[in-house]
């Protein structure tokens, strides 16, 4: 068994729980653990250890009488503990918070945090999250429970039950990635309880969803559990020309097979097909380009009936934890993620003025098969007056890479040049083709990390964590010699934290993190789809959180740097420069009063760009990264006296200006929405009901939502960017009745 784990010539495909030598020393440890299991009889049940599903005595999990306010977090290996008790920012938008707020696309979801967005990419549903102004990369940064998936698709909201954000360096934690943070989707799992919800909900002007939640635990002893979450969205959305449709049918089910072992496995569906909605728009290159007052633009216009995005999901996953003993688990597990992407797509290429432009008309084709693995040994020792939190484990995935049989039809742009303020420029499809399917191309990327960690309780004050990772990182490239192996991707965090009183704690971390190399562009560069060698970002932070009796309140400041890559004088694209990002956050959930909830934060941010190919782009602030950003949910209940079972909901947004160019010539203007809601929780026929009735961007302000580097990996030192126009007002109303 040793000598297996250990063989050096196995297959990728092989190697998902077979490269790193971590793995064996899992195999070496766990004897002991289960030798001590002997030895600890005493708190359980016939002598075997237990599996613990659910310990929220004395926590808050999220709910709407808590105030959304959340008392633990799982950060990947290190399991589920206390936030007080981690030396990072974290963050959770809970269940009942995203059903409040009628949540429906991840967008909208995030912006929620002051420190998050959305780089569009291709619409809202088809970007990349963002933390701390720093964009996510295609796979490590975005995760659903635990485990990596891809970025750059829609994420399905109707299986989420609450999403977890870590802001700032996570290499330590899960390999090589960008310093975005991670954006961990926790999926809906079986309920202790029967959950039979079903609902039917309105989007203006004509979007239509259908859903039904149903979860419980049947069998001997209540060993079986499931969750099935389905839902059918489709109709007109902002305007005549824009369709949604989203179909999501997901199963999640487990089996308490012993009081020790847990085997939990989810398999979904979800297809997100939308068409008419406003293209990018491109901002021209040069020192003298600028962007348009978004005023001028409607976002009901702008759109074409048979441009858009056709996505289609797969997850399969499974996972066991075994409990060892009273202090020591082991969870084991893999998923995969199937996705198909059609694009046919316009965007619409902007004047130097920005006073008209052209549309181009493009098709593009996508196919990914990722699979991902987890595998983690979580324990508890004591060497004298210290207390140890153990881990150790590793995590990683295989993307292979696909092309289509079919070649996309060639783009084409419009002859002649709008009016900015015109609506439609007579753009028309192309021949489109389709994929005709895709093969396995023999290329692929691979990452596999080994993990250790320790978190060291000194005393009821002080405590230190140290975690250490080493990446294993495989990139194939079809241009001989030019592929990348690496074998020593090391990254690190250490903590330090101090708890002057039980309900507070002041931190400081220190971490250094390997990014993954990104790929040189197709075309355009002297060394075109060439992977980059891995390179390096650090961050410094400080920070302080407390609980009081009813409100969360935490603070930090940090300093972040990570290189980036473009194309200089010699027209190859290399690592040859960075971005610097610092800032402050300040976040408060909670009850200010028995009737009032709040929700919401702001944060500073000062990027600059230094190291770039030019003095004109020195020191200048980073594209899209806003200076200010700020969003404040509050929510009132009215008395029982009064209107018993109404909550009216206010949420104001404010995103700064940002630049729109590297040169800082050119600027997105910042701006305020606000969202306006009403909700009715009780009983009708003696069937529990919510009624939801809100209005999003309630003054119809128009502005543009996302601002980005044109290149694809966010480079900003180039001198184009992209820009999307937000979302015009949009009424939603719901009902949800359970059974």
């Amino acid at each position: 068994m040793l000598r297996r784990c250990l063989a050096p010539s196995a297959p990728a495909s092989a190697r998902l729980f077979a490269g790193p030598p971590v793995l064996c020393a899992l195999l070496v440890f766990a004897p002991p653990v289960w030798a001590a299991d002997s030895e600890q009889e005493s708190g359980k049940e016939d002598g075997v250890p237990t599996v613990v599903v659910s310990d929220s005595a004395g926590k808050h999990t999220g709910s709407t009488a808590e105030g959304y306010r959340v008392t633990d977090f799982t950060i990947g290996p290190l399991g589920p503990r206390p936030a007080l008790d981690t030396p990072f920012q974290t963050q959770t938008i809970p269940q009942d918070l995203i059903r409040n707020q009628a949540v429906t696309d991840n967008a909208e979801l995030l912006k929620y945090l002051p420190s998050t967005q959305i780089e569009y990419r291709g619409g809202s549903e088809v970007g990349r999250p963002q933390s701390r102004g720093f964009e996510a990369d295609l796979l490590g940064n975005t995760r659903i429970d635990g485990f990596a998936v891809q970025s750059h698709i829609p994420q399905p909201i109707e299986m989420t039950d609450h999403l977890d954000v870590l802001n700032g360096l996570s290499g330590a934690f899960y390999g090589p990635m960008n310093p975005a943070g991670v954006f961990n989707y926790v999926l809906k799992r079986p309920t202790e309880h029967f959950v039979n919800d079903v609902g039917l909900a309105y989007q203006s002007d004509g979007n239509v969803t259908e859903r039904a939640d149903l979860g419980g635990r049947v069998g001997p002893d209540r060993m079986f559990g499931y969750r099935l979450n389905l839902s059918h969205t489709d109709g007109e959305t902002a305007s005549e020309t824009a369709n949604l449709r989203r179909e999501v049918a997901s199963l999640a089910v487990d089996a308490r097979v012993t009081s020790s072992t847990l085997i939990e496995a989810n398999a979904a569906r979800y297809i997100y097909d939308r068409t008419g909605s406003p293209g990018s728009f491109a901002v021209a290159t040069g020192i003298n380009a600028r962007v348009p007052d978004a005023s001028k633009i409607d976002p009901r216009g702008y759109g074409y009936d048979w441009a858009g995005v056709e996505t289609t999901i797969d997850y399969y996953g499974g996972k066991i934890t075994q409990a060892l003993n009273q202090d020591w688990s082991v969870t084991g597990g893999l998923m995969r993620q199937n996705v198909t992407r059609i694009m046919r797509s316009t965007s619409n290429k902007m004047s130097t003025s920005g006073n008209a432009y052209q549309v181009q008309v493009s098709e593009a084709f996508a196919h990914w098969e990722l699979t991902s693995n987890q595998l983690y040994l979580n324990g508890k020792v004591e060497t004298g007056p210290l207390k140890h939190e153990l881990t150790f484990g590793t995590n990683g995935y295989i993307n292979p890479n696909f092309s289509a049989y079919n070649t996309a039809a060639t783009s084409r742009t419009t002859a002649y040049s709008c009016i900015i303020t015109e609506t439609s420029c007579s753009a028309s499809a192309l021949k489109w083709k389709t994929d005709g399917g895709f093969y396995r191309t023999g290329l692929e990327d691979s990452y596999q990390t080994a993990i250790i960690g320790d978190t060291i309780t000194i005393n009821d004050q002080w405590s230190v964590m140290g975690v250490f990772s080493n990446g294993w990182i495989s990139s194939d490239s079809a241009t001989p010699g030019k592929s990348i192996s690496v074998d020593n991707a090391q990254s690190y965090t250490a903590g330090l934290i101090y708890k002057p009183r039980h309900n507070m704690s002041l931190y400081a971390n220190h971490g250094s993190s390997v990014l993954p190399g990104e790929r040189a562009s197709s075309s355009g560069v002297a060394n075109p789809n060439e992977p980059m060698s891995p390179y390096r970002s650090t961050q410094w932070e400080v920070g302080y959180k407390v609980e009081l009796a009813d409100i969360d309140l935490n603070t930090a400041l940090f300093h972040i740097t990570r290189p980036t890559a473009y194309a200089g004088d010699d027209n190859v694209y290399r690592v040859q420069g960075e971005q610097r990002n610092r800032g402050i956050e300040l976040m408060a959930k909670g009850k200010v009063t028995d009737q009032i909830t709040v929700f919401g934060g702001v944060t500073w941010l000062d990027s600059e760009v230094t190291k770039t190919d030019t003095a004109l782009t020195e020191g200048k602030q980073a594209i899209g990264v806003p200076e200010w950003q700020a969003n404040l949910l509050t929510e009132y209940a009215f008395s029982e006296a009064f209107l018993p079972g109404i909550t009216s909901s206010l949420n104001l947004h404010y995103t700064g200006e940002r630049a729109a160019n590297a040169y800082n010539t050119a600027w997105a203007d910042g701006f305020t929405t606000v969202d306006l809601g009403i909700r009715y929780s009780g009983e009708v026929i003696g069937r529990a009901i919510t009624a939801n009735l809100k209005v999003n961007n309630l003054f119809d302000e128009r502005y543009w939502a996302s601002v980005f580097p044109s290149n694809i990996a966010g480079d900003s030192t180039s001198s184009g960017s992209t820009v999307f126009i937000g979302e015009p007002r949009t009424v939603k109303a719901s009902m949800t009745m359970s059974f």
